[in-house]
């Protein structure tokens, strides 16, 4: 059945019906080039709906710079002394810009809030904003950028309430490459952001579109409150081997990455990540545009963390308290590709720890069309968090919205799920419907150690998921596994598929075979299971760069059991590929 999505340029499989052809329009981190790999599970009488992936990305491939006219920044014996002169001073030449390059000085700090303008650009010419100085002195093209580039980087420096950048309505063609862009520490009570892309458009025509940001060093400062690192309300966004830090505050969310007015595509590649509230978000208020969704969203490669010296349970905590929820949360996106990402550190604080949560969310009552849908989460490692997994179904609170639908969850590692570290309870996945119940969820293929419940189901009373399958996933049974066992899987997720799992030490709770479905697996202990290490993989004691542990021995019994004749558990050796050298 020739269905195909556009993204990449590799053709796989999924369940071996629907042939995706994945075709780029640019380069992209290096876990885009490789394909996800899709679950090939057997399935129920009722189909369930593969997550559709992007249909469009964005293009990184930087231009030629040929017969660019630059302007420089600096003190004195430059064109301009501020970055915003240099910015009104673009040349027009026919009514076009015809390619520019603002070269700030090295090393130099610029205390401006600089508004970046719509103008009239020749097709394929970018206004390219950088810092003075030799190509080897940052970051090879693809490689991220960290602090200690700081004293080589020039610096835009907001010291009031306005983001450092602002890229304003229809604006487009502006590339951000090797800055560092930040907040003055003078701003410690309120500041609302460090780049702003967009404002509150009502049309996508009026969005900016084609910006990228670039192997910069983007943040706030130890003890400001500050809301967001970069808004990103705009059509083909591309944030890429950059590092966002300090971004957090003691009484409202905060995120690194925040979109919630555009159509999309947007790209999250190759990124460190540090916020308080959630290090991404999509949605979390209401579009200004009618029917607008966050959609066609890649992200690849990135390090989602929390410092620990943001944790009061920690040795390291320094204060203040902020307020921490999620290290990556949708509230209204579709088609989004999670993959090859390093997600660690969540813990209970203001909400429960989950360290991902997708949640329609029609925030004050004028998104009827808010949707979390069509969301893949492949080839990741989630670890230290207090739990994991939230998948709740459409809202009730601010008003109706679409459920979570097409979810997709398969080969991820997830260890050191913990509640006697991180607080909350511990649990792989919770699937909540106080509404319209999700449906469409597929779990496949993970390997997970965590403390509390396999499966956690909640909502309103005949509130049931049409459509769940849960898969060759390797788990532990702790108090209560699946609480409900046989008879919960019927009244939440009628019609289910939960076959070819190894639930661990299932004795040790009272639990028997009987209260699971037939064609489940049942290891009394972790070392049963025999993992590469089976001592300290379960311990969630993994080397940093090794773990490859967590993966089957070739002596397993499951090393064939898949439904699929995989080994049961995650491909450790592809989430190992895809997340080489993502923690700095």
């Amino acid at each position: 059945m020739g269905v195909e999505k556009r993204l990449t340029s590799r053709k796989f499989l999924i369940w071996g019906i629907l042939s995706f052809s994945l075709v780029g329009t640019g380069a992209t981190h290096k876990t885009l080039a490789a394909a996800v790999q899709s679950p090939r599970v057997t399935v129920p009488a009722t189909t369930p709906q593969v997550a559709a992936l992007p249909q469009h990305t964005v293009s990184t491939m930087l231009p030629d710079t040929s017969g660019y006219v630059v302007r420089t920044v600096c003190a004195a014996g430059c064109n301009y002394k501020t970055v915003q002169s240099a910015v009104n001073g673009i040349h027009v030449d026919g009514g076009d810009v015809s390619g520019e390059i603002i070269k700030l000085a090295s090393g130099a700090a610029f205390s401006e809030s600089v508004s970046f303008p719509v103008f009239s650009i020749t097709a394929g010419k970018w206004i390219i904003v950088t810092t003075d100085t030799a190509s080897s002195n940052l970051p090879a093209p693809g490689a991220r950028i960290n602090p200690s580039f700081s004293p080589v980087l020039a610096k835009i420096v907001t010291a009031t309430n306005s983001p450092a950048v602002q890229v304003a309505t229809r604006a487009h063609h502006y590339w951000f490459v090797g800055l560092e862009i930040a907040v003055s520490p003078s701003m410690r009570l309120f500041q609302s952001g460090v780049i702003q892309i967009g404002g509150a458009e009502t049309s996508v025509s009026d969005l900016p579109h084609d910006i990228v940001i670039d192997r910069s060093y983007i943040h706030g400062h130890p003890t400001g409150n500050i809301r967001r690192g970069i808004k990103a309300d705009g059509v083909s966004v591309a944030i890429t081997n950059s590092w966002i830090s300090d971004i957090h505050d003691e009484s409202s969310d905060t995120q690194a990455i925040w979109a919630y007015n555009t159509p999309g595509p947007i790209l999250i590649s190759n990124n460190e990540l540090q916020a308080s509230g959630e290090n991404v978000m999509f949605g979390g208020a209401d579009p200004n545009i009618t029917n607008a969704v966050p959609s066609d969203i890649t992200i690849t490669g990135n390090h989602f963390t929390k410092p620990l010296s943001w944790f009061t349970k920690s040795a390291s905590y320094s204060g203040p308290r902020w307020v921490v929820k999620n290290l990556f949360e949708i509230k209204n996106a579709q088609r989004v590709l999670i993959q090859g990402n390093v997600f660690e550190n969540n813990w209970e604080s203001s909400q429960q720890g989950f360290a991902l949560g997708f949640s329609p969310r029609n925030q004050t009552g004028t998104c009827p069309w808010c949707a979390t849908s069509d969301i893949t989460v492949a080839n990741n490692v989630i670890r230290h968090s207090a739990s994991a997994i939230a998948i709740i179904g459409a809202d009730t609170e601010g008003g109706p919205s679409l459920p979570s639908q097409r979810v997709t969850i398969h080969d991820n590692l997830f260890y050191d799920i913990n509640k006697a570290n991180w607080g909350g309870d511990g649990r792989f996945v919770q699937i909540v419907n106080p509404g319209e119940p999700s449906h469409d969820i597929i779990i496949d293929h993970n390997t997970v150690f965590h403390t509390g419940n396999i499966l956690t189901f909640d909502g309103k009373q005949g509130s049931t998921v049409a459509n769940f399958v849960f898969t060759n996933n390797i788990v532990a049974q702790n108090a209560y596994g699946v609480p409900g066992g046989n008879a919960a899987l019927n009244l939440w997720v009628p019609k289910y598929l939960f076959t070819n799992n190894a639930i661990e030490n299932m004795q040790a709770s009272g639990a028997t075979p009987a209260d699971y479905p037939k064609g489940n697996f049942f290891p009394p202990a972790w070392t049963d299971i025999r993992f590469v290490d089976s001592v300290n993989c379960p311990a969630g004691a993994i080397p940093p760069n090794n773990i490859g542990i967590c993966a089957l021995a070739a002596m397993s019994p499951y090393i064939a059991s898949g439904t699929d004749g995989r080994p049961l558990g995650a491909d450790i050796k592809a989430i190992s590929a895809a997340t080489a050298g993502v923690v700095p």
